[in-house]
């Protein structure tokens, strides 16, 4: 029995090895099956063509135009593979078996498409000529009708075959016809992008391509098939990357086209980030907007309620800070939601369960309230202005809608009298975007790809579809497009790469960020655009503990030799390759260059003081008079005036009283460590170093007793030689041997 796997392996092959008579005997194998009778016809020509073009060439004739024939023979073989795996699809998974039979007396025929397309919109405009009372019932049977018909419409060609050039005429012109209705045109478009990620069909995503730079007046349709074909992009290669490139170039030299590809790209990643949104969402911004309860949430923000408690009263501060942070916080989640953040999915993702979703076609159709679907919650919803508040400001995607719609109706007569006469007075939802705002194309192409992600993420048989937001295992995806084979070689796009590079580093998204940034080439480049790029992938490379970050800070170096942000990674870079000397001449410059970055300035000194200790890590006596006391000196000296400056700032503390252990001052130490133990935001390891100042000035006993509290308040396991060995140069440094070391662990262990 022959699967979707062996025939995938067989187009691999083709690819690779472009071996049509290695291929075609293959094919023909396959063909032992009932399910792809149909397309064995298919299969004769092309092995019949083939067999002609042997024969022409074994009767020694030469044929200028042998390798375009070749090559088209070529597409064809692939377009019958896509052909066969499509039959054996629908024969073996269960969800498009099912469609099948709902389309099987679907006419195809062009003419007739474009009729039942534009006589339903002729069906609409003469419902004005009826008589009132009819109006209403008339329009219900021919939008039921209608929606029946796009049902099977949209099916019809999620399952089709490959197209033909004819197909690809007929629906270009069909979508940017103005007579036909917008809602139909986009969930044709939607049909043909779910088709096309599915089994790749060329002439389908040049219909996407070609519709989305069309002088179609209808901005939705536009933006729905520029969504559409980024994302129908192959991941991987195919026999068409060629002509693919060839479509998209000239597109690309649009400028104002461009800006539109990249921003979609932002903004596909914004959309992926849901959870993470939603966590911080959950985490960081409800709790403060709920505890504030004795406020009210309005569309002009944050309001107080006309009541008073005791606590209020004597402590009236308290509700201002309870009121500016669920304020904040309000007015942080309107920001994400502007910035591009799903902040919605959460809510609605609940909201998905109602029968309306069990048609495929209703995640994708535009929101309008004639929906047959709709027809019992507008019911519901008689007489309110709930429904033409979600039409006119709207926030929220299509798919939302429909939600809302349908569990407010459900619950609307339950809601308490106070929440009914918000609905009905049109004050209950408000949209941070302006009219202008909804009416643009990024707020088009927002919802849409909401709607889209919704369905990927959240339809019971999803597994059955290609999620385009799904990596595949190189971490590579429909969804990174401008990463693809094929566009990562168009010009246009390229340019951008370090506009790209820097959101994807801003929005944590490493992996992508340094799978784009490794094709650019910098050959062309200008000096700042060199600058740039280093120090952009170098932050990269660290944030991926890459090896290849110093070399790129050095690059970035050797072109601006005072690159605060260069010299502070280099820094960085230094100190944890241990390399002391380095780190220190990079932290001298950057001081020199900022002289009131504290930040410099402390790290500095900690490197000042982890170079004294590991110049000095074999050596069991301080030596006063040399280079290493002399820099170790002059690190606490700089950390005393930065404690000078900022009593509050614990980091100075800590490695002040660090640098003051270093050089045997105990006390002094000692005093700084019990200030830290005291405070707020008190470390363990605080404990284990007043330990050690107890240790170093004698006060054996008060040591053991700070060492156990060090393991009971950091619940350590095992001995605590562990914490010895790690500061060990410390402890020789200060005239504690080895033996000292054992022996006050076992003290501290309680072993003996």
């Amino acid at each position: 029995m022959y699967s979707n796997k062996d025939l995938k392996k067989i187009k691999a092959d083709l690819l690779r090895d472009k071996n049509l008579g290695d291929i075609l005997p293959r094919i023909t194998s396959f063909f032992q099956t009932d399910t792809l009778t149909s397309l064995k016809e298919q299969l004769e020509d092309i092995k019949n063509d083939y067999g002609l073009m042997l024969d022409y060439m074994s009767r020694g004739f030469q044929d200028p135009k042998r390798q375009n024939v070749y090559d088209t023979l070529l597409i064809r073989t692939d377009r019958l593979l896509n052909n066969c795996l499509l039959k054996l699809t629908v024969s073996n998974v269960s969800i498009y078996n099912q469609l099948s039979f709902t389309v099987s007396s679907f006419d195809t025929d062009h003419d007739h498409i474009k009729g039942m397309l534009e006589n339903f919109v002729t069906d609409i405009a003469m419902l004005g000529l009826e008589p009132e009372k009819e109006q209403v019932e008339k329009a219900k049977s021919i939008y039921a009708e209608h929606q029946l018909y796009m049902d099977q419409f949209f099916n019809t060609i999620l399952l089709s075959q490959q197209w033909t050039d004819s197909d690809y005429a007929f629906y270009r012109d069909l979508l940017i016809s103005p007579t036909i209705d917008t809602n139909d045109a986009q969930l044709i478009v939607s049909a043909i992008m779910v088709s096309c990620l599915n089994i790749f069909d060329y002439y389908k995503f040049v219909t996407l391509l070609k519709v989305s730079t069309s002088i179609c007046q209808d901005r939705s349709v536009r933006q729905r098939a520029l969504v559409g074909w980024t994302l129908s992009l192959p991941s991987e290669r195919t026999l068409y990357d060629q002509n693919i490139l060839k479509e998209v170039t000239p597109c690309l030299s649009d400028h104002k086209y461009e800006d539109e590809v990249i921003e979609l790209q932002k903004q596909i990643f914004f959309c992926m980030d849901v959870d993470r949104d939603n966590a911080k969402i959950q985490n960081e911004i409800i709790p403060n907007i709920t505890q504030a309860n004795h406020f009210n949430i309005t569309k002009f923000g944050i309001s107080e309620k006309e009541e008073d408690s005791l606590n209020e009263i004597l402590h009236p501060e308290h509700d201002e800070d309870a009121m500016e942070k669920a304020e904040q916080s309000f007015h942080k989640m309107m920001d994400m939601q502007k910035s591009g953040s799903d902040v919605f999915f959460s809510g609605f993702s609940m909201m998905k369960h109602f029968t309306f979703f069990y048609t495929l076609s209703n995640w994708f159709v535009p929101f309008y309230i004639e929906h047959p679907g709709l027809v019992h919650a507008m019911g519901n919803l008689e007489g309110k202005n709930i429904v033409k508040q979600i039409l006119d400001v709207n926030p929220f995607c299509s798919s939302d809608k429909y939600s809302f719609v349908l569990a407010l109706s459900s619950i609307i007569n339950q809601a308490p009298a106070d929440i009914r006469e918000a609905l009905s007075s049109g004050t209950a939802i408000q949209s941070n975007f302006s009219r202008d705002d909804q009416d643009s194309s990024s707020f088009i192409r927002r919802a849409y790809l909401q709607d889209i992600y919704r369905f990927y993420r959240l339809y019971s048989g999803n597994t059955d579809f290609c999620n385009p937001f799904e990596a595949n295992g190189a971490g590579k995806g429909h969804f990174f497009f401008v990463e693809s084979g094929i566009l990562s070689r168009a010009e246009d796009v390229e340019k951008r790469y370090i506009e790209l590079g820097s959101f994807l580093y801003k929005h944590n998204a490493y992996q992508n960020a340094s799978q784009m940034l490794d094709r650019v080439k910098t050959d062309t480049f200008s000096i700042e655009e060199k600058y740039k790029y280093y120090i952009l992938s170098g932050s990269v490379d660290m944030k991926l503990n890459y090896p290849f970050a110093k070399e790129k800070f050095e690059n970035a170096i050797a072109l601006r030799p005072n690159s605060e942000r260069a010299l502070f990674q280099l820094a960085r870079i230094s100190f944890l390759e241990e390399d002391y000397d380095m780190s220190l001449e990079y932290y001298r410059r950057l001081v020199e260059l900022c002289p009131e970055n504290r930040r410099y300035s402390l790290s500095y000194s900690l490197v000042e003081i982890k170079h004294y200790s590991f110049e000095k890590k074999d050596s069991y006596m301080l030596e006063d008079n040399n280079t290493e006391a002399k820099e170790l000196e002059e690190a606490v000296q700089r950390l005393y005036k930065l404690n000078f400056d900022d009593p509050h700032d614990n980091s100075v503390k800590r490695v002040l009283a660090w640098g003051l252990l270093f050089q045997g001052k105990s006390e002094p130490a000692e005093h700084f460590y019990n200030e830290l133990i005291q405070g707020d935001d008190g470390f363990s390891e605080d404990r284990l170093n007043k330990g050690y100042c107890l240790w170093v000035s004698g006060k054996v006993v008060e040591a053991v007793e700070c060492f156990k509290n060090f393991i009971v308040d950091r619940a350590v396991k095992g001995s605590i030689f562990t914490s010895f060995l790690d500061d060990v140069e410390m402890l020789h440094a200060n005239h504690i041997c080895d033996a000292d070391i054992r022996l006050m662990s076992d003290l501290v262990d309680k072993r003996n």
